[in-house]
């Protein structure tokens, strides 16, 4: 157990690292955009560069907060939380957000070989769209098999760590 939180903290460093660097690229890019339209030199691909570095921010940060469940959450019905209807209205939730993130990871892979097929590419920088949409896809991948975990995680009864375990 002990090796997965390793694995679950490196991933999450990374994730940190990747969106920090996504984040000083697009200030460096706007920085220097917004000086240069002033001198009447604007950055040509600074929209395009903007567009991906947001969309990278926001499928690299989506594992991340899905792992530490960090989602915004409304409660239209209040229901306890450690109540046995709040487990399962949780493990619903979970498991029907890991469905529709998967769809959508789908959708996104679809995307991007349509976009391979056609060949698309960014206007300025000429730069392929299709691998772009594939690393956000397998990001929303990643996200539904979180989900999926976290759902099963509190489907099933928790361990007591003061009962022996059973030699197997």
């Amino acid at each position: 157990m002990q090796g997965f939180s390793i694995v679950l903290r490196s991933f999450e460093g990374v994730g940190r690292i990747a969106a920090s660097l996504l984040m000083a690229a697009l200030v460096a890019i706007t920085f220097v955009d917004v000086v240069g339209r002033q001198f009447g030199y604007p950055i040509a691909f600074a929209f395009e560069f903007t567009k991906v570095c947001v969309g990278a921010m926001f499928y690299v940060g989506l594992p991340l907060v899905t792992l530490r469940r960090e989602h915004i959450c409304v409660d239209l019905v209040p229901i306890r939380a450690g109540a046995a209807s709040g487990i399962i209205v949780a493990v619903f939730v979970d498991l029907l957000s890991a469905a529709l993130i998967a769809v959508a990871a789908t959708q996104l892979w679809a995307q991007a070989q349509t976009l391979e097929m056609f060949n698309t590419v960014m206007m300025f920088t000429r730069w392929p769209i299709a691998p772009m949409v594939r690393v956000m896809a397998v990001l929303a991948g990643l996200t539904a098999l979180i989900c999926l975990i976290q759902g099963v995680a509190r489907a099933l009864p928790k361990r007591n760590d003061n009962t022996p375990e059973s030699p197997v």
